[in-house]
């Protein structure tokens, strides 16, 4: 499975497809209107007379967006996660005819943490509980609720008027000031937990328990760390790289 290298396959469907967020040409057979019939299907449907993804001449702009605004992952993180080398990468595309671009081999850092805050609204399936907001975005053990709490705090009331009324009353002494001391400033210090979260759901795929955000990126249960992306049209997880979206 290689990137999209800048060549078009005029045999082939000329709609994109995801490709585990490559945006790589469809390459089913033609339909109609150079389109397979799952292609065609979505064209009809959309308002652009476009496939879901856009057809594989976009792809042409390295600035390429979906219609989500998200933009394809670099092959070095397909390759990480799917333990290809560059040497396999590039004799397979020797066998193909076609090139990978440089830019496709290149490895960005990025650090690693909790998710981050989601401004989107949550969608959720059938089969899925909605998951009250909660702020640091990590799901927490219920609480009990204590019925007939009143009874006890009548009580504790009661007591301590009745020890008032038997000892009697002190004037309270004042104590001398003390000089506040200042506190040595902690440069150390991590604030990183004052961060607002994600907003996530409870999911389940394949009898596995995940967790899932509003924008589809799923996280592992017990980790919290990102699995990966939600694909609605296949009904799978893929992998996804977070760090190439833009604002």
């Amino acid at each position: 499975m290689l990137p999209f290298c800048g060549r078009i396959d005029d045999e082939r469907c000329q709609g994109i497809k995801i490709n585990y967020g490559l945006y790589t040409q469809c390459e089913n057979n033609i339909f109609q209107k150079n389109l397979c019939k799952t292609c065609h299907k979505q064209s009809e449907k959309n308002s652009d007379g476009k496939p879901n993804y856009g057809t594989i001449d976009e792809r042409m702009d390295k600035n390429y967006k979906d219609k989500n605004g998200k933009k394809p992952i670099k092959y070095s993180k397909f390759m990480q996660k799917m333990i290809i080398t560059r040497e396999m990468a590039e004799k397979e595309a020797e066998k193909l005819g076609v090139t990978i671009p440089e830019e496709e081999f290149e490895i960005k850092k990025t650090s690693r943490g909790r998710p981050k805050k989601s401004t989107s609204t949550t969608d959720t399936s059938d089969e899925e509980s909605i998951a009250e907001p909660k702020k640091r975005g990590r799901p927490t053990k219920e609480k009990k609720v204590i019925e007939n709490g009143n009874v006890g705090d009548d009580l504790i009331k009661n007591l301590i008027e009745e020890a008032n009324k038997s000892e009697p009353k002190k004037e309270a002494t004042p104590e001398p000031k003390k000089e506040a001391t200042p506190e040595p400033e902690n440069d150390d210090v991590d604030d990183s937990d004052d961060d607002e979260e994600t907003v996530v759901v409870p999911f389940t795929f394949k009898g596995v328990k995940y967790l899932k955000a509003a924008d589809n990126t799923v996280y592992d249960n017990d980790t919290h760390e990102e699995v990966g992306i939600w694909d609605e049209e296949k009904q799978e997880i893929v992998p996804d790289d977070d760090s190439e979206h833009e604002d």
